[in-house]
């Protein structure tokens, strides 16, 4: 079976795009020249079901460091709201504290903003200083989904990592292998790891289908 292939787009233009491209499911941002932000207004109405396909949704108020002060935690919760009234399918975010670890903070306030909605564990998580406790945090605190290289600058390279955080995280957090994957290792690193969801950068329509295209041999 293949994995989900999720695309990360800051516009429409792009989401249909990757939708065309073979994407299963879109990560709606705003600007990811920032590494993704909570996206505007505009390209949120409506957003759950103008391209056909699961939209999870970045609440992340600002570029920069993860660690958030109360105000930024309110206005994530403020944003949370609206992107479930939207119809997200999944709210994507995370924080740390000083110490390096997850904030709880920050993912209780959206949790409280949008209940029902499930959560999805940015790349905020390779910046952990314990990789492994931070994916048990990530079950304690209800998180459904963590999007991660295994701590490394690719997936590829951070591929053993990624094998022991699916195996860690079992049936409570799902591992989303994200990190400039590949056509021409995708299918190697969904062996090696056992992931069953990968995330590309979805303004590169050509990078998806290659990935859309790729066989995968049953596990």
């Amino acid at each position: 079976m293949a994995p989900l292939l999720e695309a990360a787009v800051d516009g429409d233009a792009a989401a249909r795009a990757a939708v065309r491209a073979g994407a299963g499911r879109l990560e709606l941002c705003g600007d990811l020249s920032l590494g993704g932000v909570t996206p505007t207004d505009a390209l949120l109405d409506g957003a759950g079901d103008r391209w056909g396909v699961p939209v999870a949704v970045m609440i992340r108020p600002r570029g920069g460091d993860f660690t958030y002060d109360a105000a930024e935690r309110a206005r994530m919760a403020r944003d949370a709201r609206r992107a479930a009234a939207q119809g997200a399918s999944a709210l994507v975010l995370g924080g740390l504290t000083s110490a390096g670890d997850l904030d709880p903070a920050v993912f209780g306030a959206v949790a409280e903003a949008a209940p029902g909605v499930p959560l999805v564990c940015h790349r905020a998580f390779d910046r952990a200083r314990d990789l492994p406790r931070a994916l048990d945090a990530l079950a304690d605190l209800g998180v459904d989904r963590v999007l991660t290289s295994g701590g490394a600058p690719t997936a590829w390279a951070g591929r053993e990592v990624l094998r022991a955080l699916v195996r860690r995280g079992g049936d409570r957090v799902t591992v989303l292998a994200g990190g400039t994957v590949r056509a021409d290792h995708a299918a190697a690193l969904v062996a090696h790891t056992g992931v069953r969801e990968l995330h590309a950068d979805g303004r590169d329509a050509t990078v998806l289908a290659a990935l859309a295209a790729v066989r995968y041999s049953p596990a």
